[in-house]
Formats: C-alpha cells, sequence, structure tokens
C-alpha cells in the first residue's frame, strides 16, 4: 500500500509539472537549406539567356559556351490558379510538375541558339526554363560533358534531376511568364537565371 501511495505522490507531481509546461514540436526539416550541387567534372557550361514574350509567341534567345549541334530544351510548366504576381516573381510558389510544353533547339555555330513557341493559354502564368540536359544530347556531345552530365564541372545554373530512374546533372535558367490580363512590365523581356526570383526585365 505505502508503495502505491508513493507511486501516486509521483504521478501527481508529473501532472503538475505538465501542466505547467509548453511541449513545442520541432520539425528539423525547416531548418534544412537546399544543397548545393557539387560538381566533379572540368567543362564548365555558361548559358546566357533572355525571354521574350507578346500575345501570341515566346521567344527565348542568348549564347553559349557550347560546341556547334548541342541541344538546348525550352520548357513551360503552369503555376495554379489563385496564384498572385508577386508570389511568382519572388520565387515563394511552385508550378505544377507536369510540363505544359517543350521545345528543342540545336546550338548554332557563332555560339547562339534561338526558341520560338506559341504561348499555350495567355491568361495562365508559368515558369518558362531554357535547359542543358546531358541524356539527350548527340555522342560528340555526351563525349564531352558525359552522358549523365558527369563531367560538367562548377557552373552557373548547375542543378540535379531524375531522367528514367539515374540522377543527371544539367544546367538550367528560369524567367516568369506572365498572363495578358497582368499587364505593366511584367510584360515584355526577361533575363532568365538559376534563381527565377532573381531574373528581372533586360535592358
Amino acid at each position: 500500500m505505502l508503495r502505491k501511495g508513493m507511486y501516486a505522490i509521483v504521478l501527481l507531481l508529473v501532472i503538475n509539472l505538465l501542466a505547467g509546461c509548453r511541449v513545442i514540436w520541432v520539425d528539423k526539416t525547416l531548418d534544412e537549406k537546399t544543397e548545393t550541387v557539387m560538381s566533379k567534372g572540368k567543362e564548365e557550361i555558361k548559358i546566357e539567356a533572355t525571354l521574350q514574350s507578346d500575345q501570341t509567341r515566346l521567344i527565348f534567345r542568348g549564347n553559349a559556351n557550347l560546341p556547334q549541334g548541342a541541344v538546348l530544351v525550352a520548357e513551360l510548366k503552369e503555376y495554379p490558379d489563385g496564384v498572385e504576381q508577386t508570389e511568382v516573381l519572388n520565387g515563394e510558389v511552385q508550378p505544377v510538375d507536369e510540363t505544359a510544353l517543350e521545345k528543342e533547339a540545336e546550338m548554332n555555330e557563332d555560339g547562339s541558339f534561338l526558341i520560338v513557341m506559341d504561348r499555350p493559354d495567355t491568361e495562365k502564368r508559368y515558369q518558362a526554363a531554357i535547359r542543358f540536359a546531358p541524356e539527350i544530347q548527340p555522342e560528340e556531345i555526351q563525349q564531352k560533358f558525359g552522358k549523365m552530365g558527369e563531367l560538367i564541372g562548377e557552373s552557373d545554373g548547375l542543378y540535379q534531376y531524375e531522367a528514367d530512374g539515374t540522377t543527371v546533372t544539367g544546367i538550367a535558367k528560369y524567367a516568369p511568364v506572365f498572363s495578358l490580363s497582368d499587364g505593366g512590365w511584367y510584360r515584355g523581356k526577361f533575363d532568365m537565371f538559376p534563381n527565377i526570383e532573381d531574373a528581372r526585365p533586360s535592358h
């Protein structure tokens, strides 16, 4: 009986202590930062790109130090309905995973490229990207940069993604595409950057 009485007293003390405490659950993943992609190769890739839009077309153009025949991919991913202009501009929201439109083009001999595509929906907002994807390159380009980008060196826009269950290292730069009803300086020409929040109207 004495032992049971002691247990009861200890239990009451614990309950009183907990009553005066506030339990806080900490999600450690909130403190985790995106890891920087570290390249193991030596072949630096430089891509400078702009995105120009009008009522019917999107025009990706720029220069790169890629060999003639290397393939660049322009793609659009739609933002969900209800997303604000400023959220897109500041990189606060992500587009849907599905690609709305994609188009490829080869590098010219002078180091320039040009990709023109029709706007899928003039009243939608999109994330536009220009990408170098090693897995789709011709054999001679893969010999230089690796089939999975393993020979690419430190480069602006370096990132990793999954292709057919394999991790690939590529290059990507982004800019927003706003709807025609957004109006203002959101329309026109943007410089493309590795982070969409850095993309700003081109001068």
